[in-house]
């Protein structure tokens, strides 16, 4: 979500672990698709803690999340339009 104008930034540095989902940025509540990005340094100390790590989305909710990034923001920003006109 972006209020008022402002733009989102995630933080960055060699101890951020950042997970992302389609379910708000794309509508695709419910499909469980989501990933992470970490430095390099983190995958030994991430596979201890997290098992789920290695599981993947279906094969279907990954053609759904590729086909969402292939129509990208603008497909976005028009949703949102048209829901905001009511």
């Amino acid at each position: 979500f972006v209020f008022d104008g402002a733009e989102h930034w995630t933080p960055q540095g060699p101890h951020v672990v950042s997970l992302y989902t389609f379910s708000k940025s794309f509508g695709l509540a419910g499909w469980r698709l989501g990933y992470m990005s970490y430095p390099n340094t983190l995958s030994g100390p991430l596979a201890k803690i997290q098992d789920t790590v290695p599981t993947h989305a279906s094969v279907l909710a990954q053609h759904a999340g590729l086909a969402a990034l292939g129509a990208g923001r603008e497909w976005v920003r028009a949703r949102l339009t048209s829901l905001a006109a009511g």
